[in-house]
């Protein structure tokens, strides 16, 4: 009997040593659940840190957009957009000439869409002056924007077309929106006039003469002052182009490639082939 009782007496001290261990293991394990993979997860996407995420963020704020020209001898297309200055975006886009003419000009219209709701518009005028610099047809050129370019808020969307081509034929395409057909004609008056002027210079005053008036600003002036200030702008550009001509020819090859470049024609509508 006493064996039976001492039994007992064990068997119960045993079951109250097992339920004290299990309630002192239990309440540790419900206050620090294991953490899931996907609460992992949740914790990185919160966080500004995250470098990737930035990045993703970063690449919302700005479109860079085509616009839809059907018509267009001009196919654009993005190709990369920096925007480690949100401010100040760079970004490069593939020009192809999507006809069966080669061409000798075009412009291209940025429409930049602000975060504040305004917009700019900008236009970019690129000429080809001699025959081998020609866009061919279904040669592409790459180009950069946004250069030299800030914004006081960052924009959103950039919005790139075609506003004017001239081909090599002398026809020209487009809404011209940015007046560069009158921009080109003054081009070329300015650079027709400056050669010129110069050649007259030189047949009187030598090379010598030619040099010292490059400085003179009012040398060369349009005879007509009546021109749209896009037409008055290209002839200043013109004559600054013949300019930059005649000083790039002494420094390479001395005074007498003056003379050698002032018998080039400007620019391809009068023959000129090479640069």
């Amino acid at each position: 009997m006493k064996d039976k009782a001492l039994q007992k007496t064990l068997l119960r001290l045993l079951v109250l040593t097992v339920l004290t261990a299990c309630w002192q293991v239990l309440p540790t394990t419900a206050s620090n659940p294991p953490r899931s993979q996907n609460d992992t997860n949740q914790e990185i996407d919160r966080s500004p840190q995250n470098p990737a995420t930035q990045s993703d963020r970063n690449n919302k704020q700005l479109r860079i957009v085509p616009a839809q020209q059907s018509d267009s001898p001009l196919l654009i297309q993005s190709t990369n957009v920096d925007l480690s200055n949100p401010l100040n975006p760079q970004y490069e886009y593939l020009i192809t000439n999507n006809s069966n003419k080669p061409i000798r000009a075009f412009t291209v219209q940025d429409k930049v869409s602000l975060n504040d709701g305004g917009q700019i518009i900008s236009n970019r005028l690129s000429h080809f002056p001699t025959a081998k610099l020609f866009l061919m047809p279904h040669e592409s050129k790459q180009e950069e924007g946004g250069l030299g370019k800030t914004y006081q808020s960052p924009p959103l969307e950039i919005e790139l077309s075609a506003d004017f081509v001239e081909f090599a034929d002398g026809t020209r395409w487009g809404s011209d929106v940015s007046a560069s057909s009158n921009k080109l004609d003054g081009i070329r008056a300015g650079g027709k006039a400056a050669i010129n002027k110069y050649r007259e210079i030189l047949t009187t005053e030598g090379v010598s003469g030619v040099e010292q008036l490059l400085a003179n600003q009012n040398l060369v002036s349009p005879d007509n002052q009546s021109r749209p200030n896009t037409w008055n702008e290209g002839f200043r550009v013109g004559v600054d182009i013949v300019k930059s001509r005649l000083r790039e020819a002494k420094a390479k090859k001395g005074q007498e490639e003056i003379k050698n470049e002032l018998n080039k024609s400007f620019d391809s509508t009068e023959g000129r082939q090479e640069q």
